[in-house]
């Protein structure tokens, strides 16, 4: 999570109003019409995997959350390089775009919030309707997978004036599958 707050002296941790300008592009939003006008948003249906497309782009929003995100699992020697290409450009090369986009609107308002969604695991050769089961689950201390509204309540903390020392910094919420 990033919000500048040390780089440039007019970032503040003020939290976000009624004017500020949010943008989602999560699937519920977008497959909803009324999901990115509940929280004073606009959806935003973009295909990620299109890098050449986003690399123009201008966003005027105040809170970015990158939180696209795709799995394959096979063993490397059967994986496809062309699944590979597709998840460097839509966990790698879109996120950067999207951030890239986003900045300038961000410091001429003096205020932004950008967090970065990703999985703590990459798997192989282990069939997918497996990893949730006999992988994630059976070594994690919460025996059940995180909720959606867990991760926006995590964001919501974030882009608040709570969280206005909370820079740089990657959390882990993932029922401490990782602190093994």
């Amino acid at each position: 999570m990033s919000n500048y707050a040390g780089r440039r002296q007019r970032w503040t941790a003020t939290p976000p109003t009624a004017s500020t300008r949010w943008r989602c592009v999560c699937e519920a939003c977008v497959s909803r019409t009324d999901g990115a006008a509940e929280i004073g948003g606009e959806a935003w249906a973009v295909d990620l995997s299109d890098t050449a497309a986003l690399e123009g782009l201008r966003l005027e929003c105040d809170v970015l959350v990158n939180n696209a995100g795709i799995q394959r699992v096979a063993p490397i020697h059967e994986f496809v390089p062309e699944d590979f290409r597709l998840i460097q450009r839509l966990m790698l090369e879109a996120p950067f775009l999207l951030i890239r986009a986003a900045l300038p609107h961000m410091y001429a308002g003096g205020w932004g919030r950008i967090i970065n969604v990703s999985s703590a695991h990459g798997l192989h050769g282990i069939p997918e309707d497996e990893v949730v089961e006999k992988i994630m689950l059976t070594r994690s201390a919460v025996k059940r997978m995180g909720e959606p509204d867990e991760v926006a309540a995590l964001a919501a903390f974030l882009v608040s004036d709570d969280a206005g020392m909370v820079t740089g910094t990657s959390l882990t919420m993932d029922g401490a599958w990782t602190a093994q």
